[in-house]
């Protein structure tokens, strides 16, 4: 923890850290979890794997639809509200979910719970974050998103209580804990350091109402949130993204049944996708440190690469000790990722409009992870060859490399001089 040895006052921002964690935690909890609930709904209810695969997709556009608003929502109100507004939705999609009897009531409560997802997402939480910190950025996002990998040891208990109480049981129950958790966490979230007397980074602790100086980085990059979009950078990192957001929806929501499909015990095939976000936990940390002492691009490539290793091993080889090395290798670098990709729009766009900005590049984030799951669904509906999933996840990881490389230097995204100074 940071602090003015002088004043004895502690830096919040690590606090701050914390804080976001926990919600973060949640948030994965929801994301990964829903995987364990697949099987058990299609077989009490006799759906095609391709009708699960649309409810994902529709959580994925009520996210990216709700992105650019709950990324400006925790520009000017504050991420505080909006997590709690969030906690709300989402209990409310899981009671929805806990009493569905059709299809349409199944899409209903994912269309809920997404929309709350989306108060929980990068764009809100993360906002902060870029207000707190500038230096150590990527460390503090790496640190803030341990929550998201930690969040994979919840899907062996989440398939045992469905085990044990029933899948619409156990929707309920996630319903009341989402309150439990929430709540508290949301009413640590600081908005602004300035707020609070301290500075970013906690260079110097001033009293409350003191003036305080913009730090000459983000004097340059305080341009209109729009400004964003007239820049090859903005649009380069979204596609980018989008195709990554592809790659992980698939393996997130099929590696599970996939894995059953080749006689893999369920305890072994739980073992290895709570191992996918547990494997991020080193990643979210060493890549964002690796993006605060290189260029942030190439660390994003490093993290590619190492997701294209992965998905290459298995794409080549079946034995199951292998998947937990693909485990390992994917992990760390889809962790990487998603440390580097707020870094970069922080170091690019500054933290004023930090996060308008990441929400306006999230659509195309979840176009991307939208287009997954029913391809992948329809696959597995309908073709003897199920490795061609990864095959195909495989090519599209590799085509994300140069779209980041094609991202450019930041200096070409300072905002003209008029519109810096009307913003």
């Amino acid at each position: 923890m940071v602090t003015d040895t002088a004043r004895g006052q502690s830096f919040y921002g690590w606090w701050l850290v914390g804080a976001v964690g926990v919600v973060g935690l949640w948030a994965g909890v929801i994301f990964y979890g829903i995987t364990a609930f697949i099987n058990p709904i299609v077989q009490d209810m006799k759906w095609s794997y391709l009708a699960i695969s649309l409810a994902m997709s529709l959580r994925s556009v009520e996210m990216g639809l709700f992105s650019p608003l709950t990324g400006y929502l925790s520009d000017r109100f504050g991420a505080r509200k909006v997590v709690l507004l969030a906690a709300l939705t989402v209990t409310a999609g899981f009671f929805i979910l806990s009493r569905l009897d059709s299809l349409w009531t199944f899409y209903a409560g994912f269309i809920v719970l997404s929309i709350g997802l989306s108060g929980m997402g990068h764009s809100a939480i993360l906002t902060p974050i870029a207000n707190w910190f500038s230096r150590n950025l990527g460390k503090a996002i790496g640190l803030a998103m341990i929550g998201y990998g930690f969040s994979g040891l919840f899907i062996p208990l989440i398939a045992w209580l469905i085990d044990l109480w029933h899948w619409r049981n156990v929707f309920a129950v996630l319903a009341a804990v989402t309150l439990v958790v929430l709540v508290p966490a949301a009413l640590m979230i600081r908005q602004r350091p300035e707020d609070y007397g301290q500075e970013v980074d906690g260079a110097h602790l001033l009293p409350a109402g003191a003036d305080h100086a913009v730090p000459e980085h983000d004097q340059a990059f305080q341009g209109s949130r729009y400004f964003a979009l007239r820049t090859r950078a903005f649009w380069m990192l979204s596609l980018s993204t989008g195709t990554f957001a592809m790659v992980l929806n698939i393996v997130s929501l099929y590696m599970l049944p996939y894995l059953e499909m080749r006689q893999v015990p369920t305890e072994t095939a739980a073992l290895v996708v709570m191992g996918i976000p547990l494997a991020s936990v080193p990643g979210r940390i060493f890549m964002g440190w690796l993006g605060d002492v290189l260029d942030k691009r190439l660390a994003m490539v490093v993290a590619l690469g190492l997701m294209s290793l992965g998905l290459a091993l298995i794409c080549l080889w079946q034995a199951v000790w292998l998947y937990f090395v693909f485990v390992f290798l994917f992990g760390m670098g889809f962790g990487g990722i998603f440390s580097l990709r707020s870094a970069v729009i922080r170091e690019y766009f500054g933290r004023h409009c930090f996060g308008s900005v990441q929400g306006m590049s999230t659509p195309l984030m979840v176009l991307g992870g939208v287009a997954g799951p029913p391809i992948a669904g329809w696959i597995f509906d309908t073709q003897s060859n199920l490795d061609v999933i990864w095959v195909l996840c495989l090519l599209v990881c590799l085509a994300s490399i140069p779209m980041v490389l094609a991202m450019g230097s930041r200096e070409a995204c300072r905002p003209p001089e008029r519109e810096a100074q009307a913003a």
